[in-house]
């Protein structure tokens, strides 16, 4: 495949790690320049569709389940540079006829996963530790499996009404606490007490 025959671009580098933000505020620079390099890339090769990997943790600290409408409020870094991210999307789109697609994702998990995320940190402590430690466990986050995000990939490259447009990709809310129990129970089970 040559350049020249590049028609779309599905976009999702950039540094994901929250607290990186926190500690290095070169990291918000770096995740901007790629999405401008990128849409630079597409603007000067004349790629048709360009979709954008986003987070749903645009939208802050949202009461009950977070539509597509649903006001965002990034309350970090990592946060803004996806909102950031979504309106140099856009802009390029309306400015040089780019169409794209936005999907905000939940917290992706499967295979593969960096092992400090919490579901392989909370798998890998069960497996060889009694006592499971991480932070507030009362806090409710989306997560959806890596495999289906894959497959909305897949959708929205092939739907045309799908362009120009924003989607939440996400299964289910769940406490972090019923996570750990949901991976104790597997391990109680296949594993023994």
């Amino acid at each position: 495949m040559t350049i020249n025959e590049i028609d779309t671009i599905m976009h999702f580098a950039g540094d994901a790690n929250v607290k990186k933000f926190i500690d290095d505020h070169t990291v918000f620079s770096r995740n901007i320049s790629i999405t401008k390099n990128l849409l630079e890339f597409a603007r000067k090769n004349d790629v048709k569709f360009f979709i954008f990997g986003s987070s749903d943790r645009i939208y802050g600290d949202v009461k009950g389940k977070a539509t597509e409408n649903t006001l965002i409020s990034p309350k970090e870094l990592y946060a803004a540079s996806k909102v950031t991210g979504e309106a140099l999307t856009m802009a390029y789109a309306k400015t040089y006829g780019i169409d794209f697609t936005i999907l905000r994702i939940a917290n992706v998990y499967g295979p593969g996963q960096r092992p400090e995320l919490f579901i392989p940190s909370i798998i890998n402590q069960s497996l060889s530790e009694d006592i499971i430690k991480v932070g507030n466990i009362d806090v409710y986050r989306n997560f959806v499996y890596v495999k289906d995000v894959a497959s909305a990939c897949e959708v929205v490259m092939k739907k045309k009404d799908a362009k120009n447009n924003i989607f939440n990709i996400g299964e289910s809310t769940s406490i972090l606490r019923n996570v750990i129990t949901v991976v104790s129970q597997i391990r109680e089970k296949y594993l023994g007490a």
